[in-house]
C-alpha cells in the first residue's frame, strides 16, 4: 500500500509552502538542499513543520487545496496545534551539512527552532527605524545637555534652535480653506 503526505515547510521568517508527495523524506531533502528551482528555493523554505499521512492520493490533494485556500492565520494555527515551537520535524532525518567554522556557534536546540517574526510588516519596520532615529537624536541631545557649563562655547544653551521659516507677506490676509466655511 502506498502512502501520500500533505506537508507544510517553512522558512526562518515563517514563509509557508504546502505540498503533496509520496516520499516525504526525499521531498524534504529536495527542499532543504534547494534542488528544485522555484518558490521554496527563492524564499529559503527548508524546514518541515507539519505533515499528514494518507493512503489515498485524491484525499491528499483535496486536503492540500483545502489548506491552501485558508487564511494565513488558520494555517499557522494548524501548525501551532501540533508543533507550537515550529521545530523542524525532519531535523534528524539527514546527515547535517554544517561548515566546520559554524559548528560551535549555536546550540542544537536553537538551530532547530524557527524564531517568531518580530516585525510582521513594513509599517512595523518603518516604526522601528523611526524609533532608532529618535533615540539617536535623544542620545545626542543628552550628551550635549550633560556637558559642563565651562566646556560649552560662550553664548550656547541647551535649547534646541527652532527652524526659521521665511515669512511670505503675499499670503497676509488670504483666506484659507478652513476659514471659508466659518463665515
Amino acid at each position: 500500500m502506498r502512502h501520500y503526505y500533505l506537508y507544510i515547510v517553512s522558512s526562518p521568517s515563517h514563509v509557508l509552502y504546502i505540498g503533496v508527495t509520496n516520499d516525504l523524506a526525499r521531498r524534504v531533502f529536495e527542499h532543504r538542499h534547494k534542488q528544485i528551482p522555484g518558490f521554496t528555493r527563492r524564499y529559503n523554505v527548508t524546514r518541515l513543520v507539519y505533515f499528514e499521512e494518507t493512503s489515498d492520493v485524491r484525499s491528499a490533494i483535496a486536503r492540500e487545496k483545502e489548506i491552501k485556500a485558508w487564511r494565513r492565520s488558520k494555517k499557522t494555527a494548524l501548525v501551532d496545534s501540533v508543533n507550537p515551537r515550529w521545530l523542524d520535524l525532519a531535523a534528524d532525518w539527514f546527515e547535517p551539512v554544517i561548515p566546520s567554522k559554524a559548528r560551535n556557534l549555536a546550540p542544537a536546540s536553537a538551530a532547530n527552532e524557527i524564531p517568531r517574526r518580530q516585525t510582521p510588516c513594513s509599517a512595523h519596520r518603518r516604526n522601528e527605524r523611526n524609533d532608532r532615529e529618535t533615540s539617536s537624536l535623544a542620545q545626542r541631545l543628552t550628551c550635549h545637555s550633560e556637558r559642563s557649563e565651562e566646556s560649552r562655547p560662550a553664548g550656547t544653551t541647551d535649547e534646541i534652535p527652532r527652524r526659521q521659516t521665511p515669512r511670505n507677506d503675499s499670503l497676509k490676509g488670504a483666506r484659507t480653506h478652513s476659514s471659508m466655511g466659518s463665515r
